[in-house]
């Protein structure tokens, strides 16, 4: 039986890879690309190596069996990194293990090498020929193969590592390596050229594979949060690019890897944002949008940030009221009545004190009018004694305290008092109680903030002079204060660790209005130019930002300004430009003087100046300032996979999610077996027999296959890059070299040479870069793609089906004839390509007259 087989896979405990590497999705992708084998990954990882042990099940033959009968073999991959002969070493090997207790003991030798817990690919500091010993010394059936050996990095032929043949790697164990992993960017035929290379079996995997913890994710309804704190938040918005609109609501999945040891830094026009080399992003070009990885951006690109957000009104919070003791002072007229009670119910004094649990000393001044009573215990006298409660207070209460009153729901006046005390709020302890402290310079600005107190709690507070600081100070009651932390407890925080309640996003847009005018009232000011609020708090700018953007005003970010007296970096938020109408129109200051500054500034707007900001529906273009690598200051980055949309919002710019499920089995080995076996798949390895063919990827697909420099944007053929002598012409920096130069230098044989003992191969690009290319569509995750994809996966049963067997005439019946031309061309190496450089893959180079002109939009690319 014939058995396609990807045995190059990693886990979600992998760094930059997804959480969606389950073992359910991979038996799925596996079957609608067309393989019917994979290795598990990782299973030396504790994580993994305990999901192995629940989700599947092995059999007598070393195979490991799904709940739905899928097999996987015993396989991980690891990273050595050490010095031989005086050359530092870089090498990836793959290891195949024949049984679980065999696994056990690959775990515990590599255990005690190193952790095996911070990466599903762990690197150790031992070479190659130990491994190699070590394995052997666990159990001859280990198979060790060693992976995509032309790499420019990570290789054993690679340019780095400057090794001309497999021995000098594994000297005299060289006779216990019986396979090589040809790697993308390189194929069967390359590798015949060198005559050492002979007495290998060369298969084919396809190694199926961030942002830094401190971005902020914009969730449903706009809120934001960091990704490292949305573990509970599966719910996030996004960008649809066909009409540019801003979209609520996809489920996601997020996870953690960990940290390369360097990251991405990107500043752009409005804000920052630090990412993994491999994240994309969505740059506008030409008038189109395209993908970008982090390593591909440069000063003076332009990418896609939130302009507006969508509003949903939820109405008025309900409100909650806090417990209290409520105390009564009586009159002359209710002491005499509690003291004749007493007595004509015959109590002494001390014995009513004890029954309702009073010092004697402090009920007697009660009967003298000395002291207030608390209600519970007049109720309990009025049990004990014999009298109507209701009509004791009626006729006895000289006053009430507190004689508070708390809104039922939210509204203007209280979302005003919200948006001051989460900008300059402070909660602290006076007089053994907690009360809430607001200042300001301005004092009636604090008069107009004492007044609504008054109102919505029917209190007072106090406002004095601060003669030390030169500014007023308003005390709020303890109740107030209560009450703001039983119903906005994240408002009552630490300033640098409050945020927006998430409930606030939600409410009807006068009470937005009303909070974030309360909040520029104690931190907005404005300048000559715009208006800004400044915290030390980066979420609460973040949110803030959110929240002015359901108006449709977008801001800029001049983010970690160290303030040299308070030793602490602050954070602004600038409004512009016609923002500033808007900001005007929909929600304003109370403060006179900043709101007579906006006024003036309003009125001096040109009424017709144009915009130099380019909008794009609810989408603006910021342009990107630097690009720089940066060491990692964390251990893990953060991983979202959204589903459909494929994109999502990350400090307020619309990047790329990670997942791409297509990628498993773009290069595969297929073995012809009696029986699917441990003991079959190494004899195939190591002695051929059983080993029928490999399907790779065109070599100038694979993105290390010709010479070049990706952030000078220039590659080279051998000849070419051979005249530069290995430097850049534009940078003057060394070039990456290269499979193409590397396989050149060391080829003792000419090209076209086929060595006797040779195993068929096809090259094939896989059929969603087909279907991009032929609609000319740059985003493979499309639903264009995916609708004709998933068409031609139900017609005719999986991708290398389609790919390597069905007929023109069956494929028109189905899709457009000119996709179906080039799944034929395909088929039959036909295809133009421009070669893959540096990190940068190939890409097809498709004739006019094969193409499908669709109508465009700026999000179809």
């Amino acid at each position: 039986m014939n058995l396609i087989s990807d045995l190059q896979i990693h886990s979600s405990y992998s760094r930059a890879t997804s959480k969606n590497i389950t073992f359910q999705n991979l038996e799925k992708y596996a079957k609608i690309k067309g393989l019917d084998l994979l290795g598990t990954g990782d299973f030396q990882h504790p994580k993994q190596f305990e999901m192995i042990n629940k989700e599947l099940e092995e059999d007598e033959n070393g195979i490991l069996w799904s709940k739905t009968k899928f097999p996987f073999l015993w396989q991980t991959e690891i990273s050595l990194i050490y010095t031989q002969n005086g050359k530092g070493q870089r090498i990836h090997h793959l290891i195949f293990s024949p049984s679980k207790d065999v696994a056990k003991q690959i775990i515990g030798a590599l255990g005690k090498k190193g952790r095996l817990d911070y990466d599903g690919r762990p690197i150790f500091g031992f070479n190659s020929i130990e491994l190699v010993d070590m394995m052997r010394g666990i159990s001859e059936d280990i198979e060790i193969i060693p992976a995509h050996v032309w790499t420019s990095h990570f290789s054993l032929m690679g340019e780095y590592n400057q090794l001309t043949k497999v021995e000098d790697c594994f000297q005299d164990n060289t006779k216990y390596i019986h396979a090589l992993e040809t790697g993308m960017s390189s194929n069967p035929a390359d590798n015949w050229r060198i005559n050492s290379l002979d007495k290998f079996q060369l298969v084919s995997f396809s190694d199926a594979h961030c942002v830094h913890p401190e971005t902020f994710i914009t969730l449903e309804d706009g809120y934001v949060l960091p990704i490292d704190k949305i573990a509970n938040e599966l719910v996030v918005s996004h960008a649809d690019f066909k009409d540019m609109s801003y979209k609520n609501g996809i489920k996601i999945q997020n996870s953690k890897i960990f940290s390369p040891s360097t990251l991405k830094y990107i500043k752009y026009d409005g804000g920052e944002i630090k990412v993994s080399e491999n994240h994309r992003f969505y740059a506008f070009e030409n008038e189109n949008i395209k993908e970008k990885y982090a390593s591909e951006l440069k000063s003076g690109d332009f990418l896609v940030r939130i302009a507006r957000i969508d509003h949903t009104d939820k109405g008025s919070i309900e409100l909650k009221r806090p417990k209290f003791d409520t105390y009564f002072k009586l009159n002359d007229r209710g002491t005499e009545f509690l003291k004749k009670q007493r007595i004509k119910n015959g109590y002494f004094q001390k014995e009513l004190a004890d029954l309702i649990g009073l010092h004697v000393d402090h009920y007697w001044k009660i009967e003298k009018g000395l002291v207030k009573i608390n209600k519970r215990f007049l109720i309990n006298l009025s049990n004990i004694l014999d009298f109507n409660y209701k009509d004791f207070i009626k006729e006895s209460i000289v006053e009430k305290y507190p004689n508070f009153s708390f809104p039922k729901e939210s509204s203007v006046e209280l979302l005003e008092l919200l948006g001051y005390t989460i900008g300059d709020g402070c909660f602290t302890k006076i007089n053994r109680g907690e009360c809430i402290l607001l200042t300001d310079k301005n004092e009636k600005i604090l008069k107009y903030y004492q007044a609504i107190v008054r109102k919505l709690f029917l209190c007072n507070s106090r406002l004095h002079k601060c003669t030390t600081k030169g500014s007023y100070e308003l005390v709020l009651p303890s109740l107030v204060s209560k009450f703001i932390k039983i119903n906005f407890s994240e408002l009552s925080r630490k300033s640098q660790y409050r945020n927006v309640p998430r409930r606030f996003y939600s409410l009807p847009l006068e009470q937005i209005s009303a909070f974030l005018r309360g909040f520029f009232d104690a931190e907005g000011c404005m300048g000559h130019h715009g208006a800004d609020a400044c915290s030390a708090n980066k979420l609460l700018i973040y949110q803030i930002d959110s929240l002015l953007k359901k108006y449709g005003i977008f801001t800029s970010f001049h983010l970690n300004q160290l303030n040299k007296e308070k030793k602490k970096f602050r954070h602004r938020l600038y409004i512009y430009g016609e923002n500033l109408k808007i900001f005007y129109e929909n929600i304003n200051f109370n403060h006179e003087a900043k709101k007579f500054k906006l006024e003036s500034y309003i009125s001096k707007l040109t009424i017709h100046r144009k915009s130099k900001i380019k909008r794009l529906g609810d989408f603006i273009l910021c342009k990107v300032k630097f690009v720089g690598d940066i060491n990692s200051d964390t251990d893990y980055l953060y991983d979202i996979s959204v589903p459909v949309a494929q994109n999502y919002f990350a400090n307020q710019i619309v990047v790329h999610n990670s997942h791409w499920p297509w990628r498993l089995g773009r290069e595969a080995t297929i073995f012809d077996f009696k029986e699917l076996t441990y003991n079959n798949f190494l004899k195939a390895i190591r002695t051929g027999s059983g080993f029928k063919s490999t399907i790779e990827t065109p070599t100038l697909y694979g993105k290390y296959h010709y010479t070049g420099h990706r952030n000078c944007d220039v590659v080279f053929s051998p000849d070419e890059s051979r005249k530069l002598n290995k430097v850049c012409p534009k940078c003057h920096e060394k070039l990456t070299i290269g499979v193409a130069d590397r396989i050149e230098k060391l080829a003792d044989r000419p090209e076209g040479y086929k060595r006797g003992n040779s195993k068929p191969f096809v090259s094939l690009i896989p059929l969603h870069e087909l279907i991009s290319s032929v609609y000319d569509i740059k985003q493979l995750e499309s639903k264009k793609v995916w609708e004709i994809y998933n068409l031609l996966i139900k017609n005719f049963n999986n991708e290398f089906n389609v790919l390597l067997n069905v007929k023109e005439d069956e494929l028109k019946k189905i899709i457009n004839e000119k996709l179906a031309k080039v799944i034929l061309m395909n088929r039959e190496g036909k295809l133009r390509l421009k070669a893959g450089f540096d990190g940068v893959y190939g890409s097809i180079l498709l004739d006019e007259e094969y193409k499908i002109k669709m109508q465009k939009s700026l999000g179809e690319f």
